[in-house]
């Protein structure tokens, strides 16, 4: 179970690894990779004893945000200047996001859930998907429901960043965790973007997976 859990995580985490290394000196790069592996290592156990493990254990707002928190280095923040010049903190790791995010596929204009709704957004979406997920669905079944969640999460888009990555890592976690071949959305997300994030703008406006499923049919491997 463990391997198939290690190719998950690296499988959505390495095209981020390919980038930050072309950005670093080629003397530090072995350091990065050495500290890349230890943060992997640490993802899989605590996701392997802490959630797919455990047989009866439900997506959780605090595995979810454990899992947010762990893509980024330790003590992170991002920051960002205002208007004013002066400096503020844009985004926690861990945290709920506290500034308006803006879609760009989406015109300029905010299509997400507003700030002060995203905590309980997330609790009904997670009861609601929480009640419907079992083992005695059929592969169809189960998929159709972790992609209207990967749908809903991205609608909700409950952080300042990091959504898609953390979107794409849950859907593969619970693909492992009820015994169906993973997504690798991300992956497509990264191979084929432009395509991905219009299939996906199609799929949210009108809540259908046809668009998904035709997206996925045509470029997984």
């Amino acid at each position: 179970m463990n391997e198939n859990l290690r190719q998950i995580i690296t499988h959505n985490l390495d095209c981020y690894l390919r980038v930050y290394l072309d950005k670093l000196p080629v003397e530090t790069r072995e350091i990065a990779v050495t500290h890349y592996n230890k943060d992997i290592d640490r993802i899989i156990e605590y996701c392997a004893s802490d959630f797919i493990d455990i047989p009866d254990t439900i997506l959780s707002e605090d595995f979810i945000k454990w899992l947010h928190k762990s893509l980024y280095p330790e003590w992170y923040i991002q920051k960002s200047k205002g208007s004013n010049g002066g400096e503020f903190v844009w985004m926690v790791p861990w945290e709920y996001k506290k500034i308006t995010i803006i879609a760009k596929e989406n015109g300029g204009k905010d299509s997400y859930e507003k700030v002060e709704n995203v905590e309980s957004s997330m609790k009904v979406l997670l009861k609601k998907f929480n009640s419907k997920i079992h083992t005695n669905l059929s592969e169809k079944e189960k998929r159709d429901k972790l992609l209207y969640f990967a749908l809903d999460f991205v609608s909700i888009h409950p952080f300042g960043d990091g959504n898609g990555r953390l979107d794409g890592i849950l859907v593969d976690l619970l693909c492992l965790k009820f015994w169906i071949p993973p997504l690798f959305l991300l992956k497509l997300y990264k191979e084929h973007k432009a395509n991905f994030i219009q299939t996906l703008a199609l799929s949210r406006k009108n809540r259908d997976l046809r668009y998904m499923y035709g997206f996925i049919e045509k470029y997984s491997e």
